[in-house]
């Protein structure tokens, strides 16, 4: 298959290193700061496995150098991780279409939230979010050797597309969690509900909003949910295309 050609001119997010700078995290260093917010590199990769929203940066950048001291090559099957070591090796799969891409992690970000991995032009191009410029994926590290990831596929039921969530809390029982649901509903908070759950051995009542039908109302609920409280609202996608 061709690579994918370069756009008349350049498009999409800013450049990525105007907003995400460098940051060597080789020779052994577990963790480095940010804007102010210390980001904890894993021990090892294999095993880890993730779901989130998935972006890609800018051609204006092609040519500056990533964490690993390699300049950033938009053909090249690349991506950029705040937690995995580098290098590691990652299978992205597009939720929306199902199509996925093996790439190299030899950069640091997105430092946006919920963005859980970055993706060079080519790798972004493969799997179909240039043009939206993100996507709901999984992620999978994999064995440089074979190519196939270390944790295999949860099996899923055939899905439709993917139905992305912000949890906001968990609560121990139903009273709190359907209170803070009817005062989040007086503030104009749409699509609020609330899921039990079981986890570790204990009932949690799980206060989310969701399905939420585009990235763009995600990032403006949860810029919003920030405001009013919520330190740490976390991304739950289900379902989508394997």
């Amino acid at each position: 298959m061709p690579e994918p050609p370069l756009p008349a001119a350049p498009g999409g997010p800013p450049p990525r290193h105007a907003l995400y700078p460098t940051v060597p995290t080789l020779n052994g260093q577990t963790s480095y700061v940010v804007h102010g917010r210390t980001y904890r590199v894993l021990r090892t990769g294999p095993g880890y496995t993730a779901r989130g929203l998935a972006s890609w940066y800018g051609l204006r950048s092609i040519g500056e150098p990533t964490a690993s001291g390699v300049a950033y090559d938009p053909f090249a099957f690349t991506a950029a991780s705040k937690v995995l070591p580098i290098p590691s090796w990652v299978e992205v799969t597009n939720l929306d279409n199902g199509r996925h891409v093996l790439v190299e992690v030899d950069d640091r970000g997105p430092f946006v939230p919920h963005r859980i991995i970055d993706l060079s032009y080519a790798a972004a191009a493969k799997i179909g979010i240039v043009r939206t410029g993100t996507a709901p994926v999984e992620i999978r590290v994999v064995n440089p050797r074979t190519g196939r990831p270390y944790a295999p596929a949860r099996p899923r039921p055939a899905a439709g597309p993917p139905r992305v969530y912000i949890q906001l809390a968990a609560y121990g029982g139903p009273t709190a969690a359907q209170a803070e649901r009817r005062k989040l509903a007086r503030l104009g908070f749409p699509w609020l509900g609330v899921r039990r759950a079981l986890v570790r051995h204990r009932v949690f009542y799980l206060l989310r909003i969701g399905p939420i039908p585009t990235i763009g109302a995600l990032d403006r609920l949860d810029d919003r949910a920030r405001r009013f409280g919520f330190a740490h609202p976390m991304i739950v996608i289900r379902g989508g295309k394997q």
